[in-house]
């Protein structure tokens, strides 16, 4: 064999020996990657079978406990509904007295909220006589009048002391009755014990905003000051003669609800949209205190519109030690519920004022991040914050998390059922 062709076999053997090199690391690399592909399947399955045996526990909780929506359409409220003034404060659930029976000397028993109840670590005034004595006589349904005497929670010891034990049990007492909100009662302290009077006079309503009997927040301290007594009295009296009764959503009456307060629907019907049948009728009674619930928000300036327009949204409000629905309303304002525009846009800025505008327009572009379907943007880009209004439609889940947004899923479709308008930016926010 000639060296030139030796030469030339010898250069195919080397670079036969570097491709079949190559494919040998190509061929281990791929080994590698089945490997990782086969361990990556493993752990999906896994996941796909936990996934499995979660749906399948909420399946089985939900069977278990089916949710149950209050009618929304349901007809008129019966007046003795609309006349109730007692209203359980845990459940929102009518509490019906029994039937004066003056003559008898029966029909004074007054319900005293669960709130009223609550200890911590540093008030345990319920824990008391005097709290205890209140307490019977409220629910005495024979008693009209009774008087509880301060003395009954200090102990033995000088007149200095007993003094001072009186004066911090005649605080307390009567800022538990301002807080607790009771009706149809009147007081009258003489220093040495407080008498109680029940009566049955109807409840006038309260005058609107900038009236002189306007509802007022239940306040027993001005900048964490105690608040004289006989102040709290007058307000004690006073509150007790009005009240919007019935069912609806209400405020708190708490000092720090001067935000929410004018926010509620404070309503039996609530009137979200603008046909006959965009309408929740209340059948419960529930204030801005409680926690573990669904609520809707709808936009008052949207049903003020030339043209027919309603916008809504359904929230749904968490158990939280401490918390009540207050914080979760606050959240509307403070960032945008979508979390991928969270991430590029901040309530208030700039930014977000010029990508409102230009989809807007004119001429309108396309929203393709679903901007106006924010209700943050609504009520601050659109309308504003005072515009919202709120109404707590369902309450009580036993933190049951999977209920609860089940029956918020039930409530969207009651509640617009997702329609929306991409042109006007009007109709059902919830994505």
């Amino acid at each position: 064999m000639e060296p030139l062709q030796m030469q030339a076999l010898q250069d195919q053997l080397a670079l036969a020996q570097q491709q079949l090199t190559l494919a040998q690391q190509q061929l281990a690399t791929a080994q590698q990657q089945l490997t990782l592909a086969q361990q990556q399947l493993a752990t999906a399955q896994q996941q796909f079978i936990l996934a499995q045996q979660q749906f399948t526990l909420v399946q089985q909780q939900l069977t278990e406990a089916p949710v149950q929506l209050p009618a929304a359409t349901a007809p008129p409220h019966d007046q003795e509904l609309l006349d109730c003034w007692e209203w359980d404060s845990e459940t929102g659930d009518p509490i019906v007295p029994p039937a004066p029976v003056l003559l008898a000397g029966q029909g004074w028993a007054r319900y005293i909220p669960q709130y009223s109840f609550e200890c911590d670590g540093r008030y345990f005034f319920p824990t008391t006589p005097l709290f205890n004595e209140f307490v019977d006589g409220m629910h005495n349904n024979e008693v009209a009048e009774f008087t509880v005497n301060y003395q009954l929670n200090v102990e033995d010891g000088s007149g200095r002391q007993q003094n001072n034990g009186r004066r911090k049990s005649r605080q307390s007492l009567v800022c538990m009755i301002l807080k607790a909100d009771l009706k149809k009662i009147s007081v009258v302290d003489d220093g040495i014990g407080l008498t109680i009077t029940k009566n049955n006079n109807p409840l006038l309503p309260w005058d609107p905003p900038g009236g002189a009997n306007q509802e007022f927040p239940l306040r027993v301290t001005i900048n964490k000051t105690p608040r004289p007594v006989e102040d709290i009295i007058l307000d004690i009296n006073r509150n007790a003669r009005f009240m919007i009764t019935g069912p609806g959503t209400f405020s708190c009456r708490e000092s720090h609800c001067v935000v929410t307060s004018p926010l509620l629907t404070r309503s039996a019907s609530v009137q979200w949209g603008t046909q006959q049948h965009q309408v929740c009728h209340q059948q419960k009674r529930y204030t801005c205190r409680m926690n573990d619930l669904v609520y809707l928000c709808h936009c008052n300036a949207c049903l003020q519109l030339p043209i027919p327009a309603w916008t809504t949204y359904i929230g749904e409000s968490y158990v939280i030690v401490g918390k009540n629905v207050h914080a979760r309303w606050h959240n509307h304002l403070l960032y945008l519920t979508n979390f991928g525009n969270r991430n590029l846009y901040t309530i208030g800025s700039a930014l977000l004022d010029d990508a409102v505008a230009v989809i807007l327009g004119p001429p309108p572009t396309p929203d393709v991040h679903d901007l106006l379907r924010d209700i943050a943007v609504h009520f601050t880009c659109i309308h504003a914050d005072t515009d919202r209004r709120y109404t707590i439609l369902q309450q009580g889940f036993g933190k049951n998390a999977a209920q609860r947004r089940a029956a918020e899923n039930q409530w969207i479709i009651q509640c617009g059922n997702g329609v929306y308008d991409e042109q006007t930016g009007f109709g059902n926010l919830n994505l």
